[in-house]
């Protein structure tokens, strides 16, 4: 029995918790908050003269308590052994069930408890609800008050004592929370998580009311309502010989199978186990089935129930207690991508991860049936029936001196090798452990082959079947265990996995990515042997077979005086230097670290090299070799471990979005995206050397060789009381600035942070300058150079580091790159785009010094860095109310640019708030016939920024304004036009715009009511893994929503809470058969799991169809 398997759904963890303690009444109240229900734990003393046996404590949350009218009260009763928790709602001062019909709405998991004078009381409250007195947790400001008091009968007395919040309470969400409900006083827990295709289970019960433990029945039931007739429910059987878990459905009264012929349908991963008197089952259930009996649990609105009886001969009795949820239970999608299947109660488990062209599993076994842990044999099988004869199978062997394993099918009963010319045909990354009596097997399986014995995980329906025996020689003998999953194992494909090998039983590691020009690479390696992790060499080799001669290797060097990354080549056995005059050739970004006897190596390798002994990564096929042995005199010896792939790896290309190099062993960081004209640069410099990160200057410098004299250095400055970030050179080894006349010459968007002895650096760099000292990104080939010092008053002090890139750094050309500019150290950032015509602006600023409901921001531009003849776009915000409009700046005075059209020229204006940030969008027309008006195709324009408070709609002064040093290019990237794509009755156009992308998509459609169509970002041309935007008309209403889809079946929500994430600007009509829906998609939401980023390449796929009854 594994105590591990079930961690996810163990209780929420205390880091998820949030508590509030009112001390002055020795209250705490415990809360964890899941996004679409929160779980509450409030401990009180009940004192002041209130018989606890008599007496209620309620939680009130409101948006102030100015008043009682509308708060809402869940009120937890005591009385005698009867015990509640009901809610409850304001109207006016009248005390009132928030549903006359239902005292327990949006309540679940009721539990009151008293110890002494102390009562306890927990409840499980949904966030919202369809009543609009029902206060909602996710998107309110909420007091909170706990209360007590006395019972007279089942009504509450006044309260004798209250204690309030003293401000709003943060009701944080939790995105991996466990979801849980639980009945009958704690008694019977369900804990459960739902993976968008199937949800896993848990039920633990107290068995009582006179049901033995050694024969029972427990059942987990899911309805529409609260009923048992129609119910669809598990139940886990279980006696001193016997353990099943089977699927029913209650006929009337009378549990029937639904499905005769499968009695498990829909059903895996199950297991039966008991603890004293308590009975815990486990299963995984699809969430959806062609059986009509069968419920669909995504979407619908479903009661949990509980029961348990006595079972005998297969019998079930009548149940001796049966429980159901006070109201819905919803079951929010909890996508993972570690996937499981487990046989034989648990004792065989099967873990994988599918990544598209391969699938890395994980097989663990209790071995016992009289077979020892010293000569073992697990097989993990798949095929199209529940049967041997045909299986596909990965067999792993063990004794006390042999591990292996070796790819199988069965010809009838008879295991044969797949292919007897390689007895690993499309394994890689394998690996055996024991533990006692369990064996753990790594493995990772090529989805697809050309055997035609080979089972394709992709495209064949499957069941895992897995066992295992004894062996002797090469010669597997009959198996002792042998278990088949009870139905189709599904295996999703999940999205933009790591990419890895390993060899030498786990114990070497290579990670890698490719981003097609280059790769970046991490070598773990285990030492041992005898060798010294003080004093080793570490090779990761790439060859066109699995021998050592003309292996191209990157070799990784450390003793105590030399760390060092080098590129060698094997002429025959022998390394050599593939080019003597430059050791690192095709390399950058290296690193090694150490932890333990464990050695780490980064480095990034190009793909191809103008030399023959340099193997291609991309165009040719190659295993990969790990070695390492001891250094002598930093020279090699002798390797004392050689490992080999045993077959060709796959080097799947990525895209790149943000490029590095590295430099100090990782300790300097250089980041950077170059948009044509301009490169946006982060460096982050951990500060050593007895330099003090309060008295610092970083500097990044471009050389066309590795040397400092005539580098062009951006230099970023710091102590306690000063941030500047300026362009210099080096005139010999002495720094001088770029521009007498303009220290930030070429710079915009400076900002230092520090974090601990961190420096975080950030500056966009024109990538040309007519200066004769500036480096011209785009044209010359550059090295990298990075180093720190001191400072004092402007003079920079010698650098205590120096390090210099290896070999040239590339700067690829990013296309559709995001033009902004940041100011007041990244405070203030103004995102643009310009259509030829008109600009799109998004301007954010931190506020600070003023009231954020009761401010304006300014976004100006002018000829110069001054205010006077600025023309501003302001952005106001009083209360409720926004504006965006034109100003002038009339000397410091600003007046409208036109008095009779306060907008001119602005259109698609709109101001909004997110905790101190004030963002405002617009588009500014790029010219007009005003003489006051810039224009921003034909003018060299500075940009202004600054922020203020109003006084009604005026403009006080402002609190602050900042200019960029430099001008601000507006270079046309779009010319406001769409592209689009025809596929049958699909029609998509879209145009980028700065964060969003606009999408107009039509389909040609049959129906006019109830039916849905959709377009899907895919990464791949078959449906599954796709980030879906779907168009509905259920019941003449139109709607959009944002759906992740992980395979064939239903697909779910991005956001339960949100069904429309990151759509915006919606817009539907049909009109002729023709089915329409425009809107804007946020390009990217990083916090949201299953949202792709669009700056990624992805398939578009299309369906259509109609909707049922839940839409």
């Amino acid at each position: 029995m594994f105590s591990r398997i079930f961690i996810l759904l163990s209780v929420c963890a205390l880091s998820l918790q949030e508590t509030i303690t009112f001390n002055n009444g020795g209250i705490t109240v415990n809360f964890t908050n899941c996004g679409a229900r929160t779980h509450f734990e409030i401990t009180a003393p009940i004192i002041n003269g209130v018989n606890i046996d008599a007496s209620w404590l309620g939680l009130t949350l409101d948006t102030n308590f100015s008043s009682l009218a509308d708060s809402n009260l869940i009120a937890c009763k005591k009385n005698g052994s009867t015990v509640s928790v009901e809610q409850f709602v304001y109207s006016g001062s009248q005390l009132v069930h928030m549903n006359s019909s239902n005292k327990f709405t949006g309540l679940n998991s009721l539990v009151v408890n008293a110890n002494g004078n102390i009562m306890t009381c927990k409840f499980t409250r949904e966030n919202k609800d369809r009543d609009p007195l029902y206060l909602n947790m996710n998107t309110q400001k909420l007091f909170m008050k706990i209360s007590y008091g006395s019972l007279s009968g089942d009504a509450l007395q006044n309260a004798v004592s209250e204690y309030p919040s003293s401000s709003v309470v943060d009701f944080p969400v939790h995105q991996n929370c466990e979801q849980w409900t639980s009945l009958d006083n704690d008694r019977m827990m369900v804990k459960f998580r739902n993976y968008g295709s199937k949800t896993m289970y848990e039920a633990t019960v107290l068995i009582g009311n006179g049901v033995s433990i050694d024969s029972v029945w427990l059942g987990v039931g899911i309805n529409f309502n609260r009923k048992m007739p129609g119910a669809d429910v598990v139940i886990c059987k279980r006696n001193l010989t016997y353990n099943s878990v089977e699927h029913y459905y209650n006929e009337g009264l009378n549990p029937r199978y639904i499905d005769d012929t499968n009695k498990f349908i829909g059903l895996s991963s199950m297991y039966v186990g008991a603890n004293g008197n308590y009975l815990t089952c486990r299963f995984t259930r699809d969430n959806k089935n062609a059986n009509p009996k069968y419920i669909y649990q995504n979407g619908e609105d479903l009661f949990v129930m509980v029961a348990y009886g006595t079972f005998t001969s297969d019998v079930m009795l009548q149940h001796a207690l049966v429980k159901e949820s006070k109201n819905i239970v919803s079951f929010p999608i909890q996508p993972s991508f570690e996937d499981y299947t487990t046989l034989d109660n648990e004792n065989l488990r099967v873990e994988f991860k599918n990544c598209g062209k391969m699938t890395h599993f994980t097989v663990t076994a209790v071995i016992g049936n009289g077979v020892s842990i010293d000569n073992v044999w697990v097989g993990m099988g798949l095929n199209i029936n529940r049967k041997m004869p045909g299986t596909d199978v990965v067999i792993c062997k063990r004794n006390t001196t042999f591990n292996s394993v070796e790819h199988y099918y069965n010809d009838g009963l008879i295991p044969k090798y797949m292919n007897l010319s390689n007895k690993f045909e499309g394994l890689s990354s394998m690996s055996i452990s024991v533990s006692g009596n369990v064996l753990t097997c790594k493995f990772s399986r090529d989805n697809s082959n050309p055997n035609p014995f080979y089972k394709n995980l992709n495209t064949e329906n499957l069941y895992v079947i897995s066992g295992y025996g004894s062996f002797t020689g090469d010669e597997i003998l009959v198996h002792n265990l042998i278990k088949e999953s009870k139905n189709v194992v599904k295996f999703p494909v999940a999205p933009r996995c790591t990419q890895f090998t390993t060899l030498n039983d786990d114990k070497i590691r290579i990670e890698f990515k490719n981003y097609g020009q280059k790769t970046d690479f991490t070598a773990i390696a285990l030492i041992e042997n005898g060798i010294n992790i003080n004093n080793v060499w570490l090779g990761i080799g790439l060859n066109l077979n699995r021998k050592m001669p003309n292996t191209d290797v990157v070799v990784c060097k450390k003793n105590n005086t030399i760390l060092s990354v080098e590129h060698y080549y094997n002429d025959n056995l022998q390394p050599r230097y593939i080019n003597e005059s430059n050791k690192f050739v095709g390399l950058s970004s290296m690193s090694i670290t150490t932890s333990g006897n464990t050695m780490i190596c980064k480095f990034t390798r190009d793909n191809s090299y103008p030399d023959p002994k340099y193997k291609d990564l991309n165009t040719e096929s190659l295993f990969i070799h790990a070695a390492y042995g001891k250094m002598e005199n930093n020279e090699l010896t002798n390797h004392v471990l050689v490992k080999e792939t045993k077959n060709i790896v796959n080097f799947p290309v990525e895209p790149l979005i943000q490029d590095y190099t590295t430099l100090d062993n990782d300790n300097l960081k250089i980041e950077f995206i170059n948009c044509g004209t301009i490169t946006h640069f982060t460096v982050t410099a951990v500060i050593g050397n007895g330099v003090s990160i309060d008295n610092v200057w970083v500097g990044m410098g471009l050389n066309i060789n590795r040397k400092m004299p005539g580098a062009d250095v951006v230099i970023c400055k710091r102590n306690t009381t000063f941030n500047s970030v300026e362009h210099y050179y080096n005139d010999g080894l002495v720094p001088k600035y770029m521009n007498l006349s303009n220290k930030f010459e070429g710079l915009s968007s400076m900002s230092i942070s520090v974090s601990g002895n961190v420096l975080t650096c950030k500056f966009s760099r024109d990538n040309s300058n007519p200066n004769p000292f500036y480096k011209n990104l785009n044209t010359e080939s550059l090295f990298v150079i990075s180093g720190y010092g001191s400072f004092i008053g402007d003079d920079i002090l010698v650098h205590q580091l120096i390090k210099e890139s290896k070999n040239v750094v590339p700067f690829p050309v990013t296309p559709n790159c995001q033009d902004f500019t940041t100011l007041d150290n990244d405070k203030m950032s103004v995102k643009f785009k310009n259509y030829g015509s008109q600009t799109e602006f998004i301007a954010t600023a931190l506020i600070e010094k003023v009231d954020i409901n009761s401010a304006y921001i300014a976004v100006g531009l002018n000829l110069n860095r001054k205010m006077p003849g600025a023309s501003e776009v302001v952005c106001k915000k009083s209360g409720s109310q926004t504006y965006v409009e034109h100003y002038y700046n009339d000397g410091l005075n600003p007046v409208y640019l036109d008095d009779t059209n306060r907008t001119i020229g602005i259109n698609k204006a709109s101001v909004t708030v997110s905790g101190n940030y004030l963002t405002c969008r617009f588009y500014r027309d790029n010219s007009n016939s005003n003489s006051r008006y810039l224009n921003i195709n034909t003018e060299a324009l500075f940009v202004l920024f600054a922020y203020g408070s109003l006084s009604g709609q005026n403009l006080e002064m402002h609190s602050i304004v900042k200019e960029s040093k430099n001008v601000v290019p507006f270079k046309v990237t779009s010319n406001d036009t769409f592209q689009s794509y025809n596929l049958g009755d699909y029609t998509i156009k879209w145009i980028e715009r700065t964060d969003e992308i606009d999408f107009v998509f039509t389909t040609r459609v049959t129906l006019s009511n109830n039916l849905w169509t959709s377009f899907a970002l895919s990464n791949d041309p078959i449906m599954g893994d796709d980030n879906a935007i779907v168009c509905k008309i259920v019941n003449s209403n139109m709607i959009v929503q944002h759906y992740y889809n992980s395979g064939k079946f239903r697909p779910n929500l991005l956001n339960e809470l949100e069904p429309s994430m990151g759509l915006t600007n919606v817009n539907c009509e049909l009109n002729s058969g023709n089915f329409t829906c425009s809107l804007s998609r946020k390009k990217i939401l990083p916090d949201i799991l299953n949202y792709f980023d669009t700056r990624y390449k992805y398939y578009l796929l299309f369906a259509q169809g109609p909707t049922d009854d839940n839409g």
